[in-house]
């Protein structure tokens, strides 16, 4: 429950970093290329929010599929999401 959450919690800092990163120099930009497109199509507000509601829910999918891979595989979403936010940030 303690992965999910930071999963959660890291998951909304990176997709308000990701807006700040495209409203200060554009979509074009972004290099994830689900969430490049997904702001093209509803724009850079909305976007990086479906991004990640998608990663999520991705995420809890694959641990009902495998829950020995769990712990693995949340905490390589809390660790990348960490390190998008950070380099948005430093944007």
């Amino acid at each position: 429950k303690s992965f999910l959450m930071l999963a959660i919690i890291t998951a909304i800092f990176d997709a308000l970093s990701t807006t700040y990163f495209m409203n200060r120099i554009g979509i074009a930009n972004e290099s994830n290329m689900y969430v490049k497109y997904l702001s093209l199509a509803y724009g850079f507000i909305l976007g990086p929010i479906l991004g990640k509601l998608y990663q999520i829910f991705a995420v809890w999918v694959f641990s009902l599929i495998t829950p020995n891979l769990t712990k693995f595989v949340f905490s390589f979403i809390i660790i990348s999401n960490s390190i998008a936010f950070a380099l948005n940030m430093s944007i």
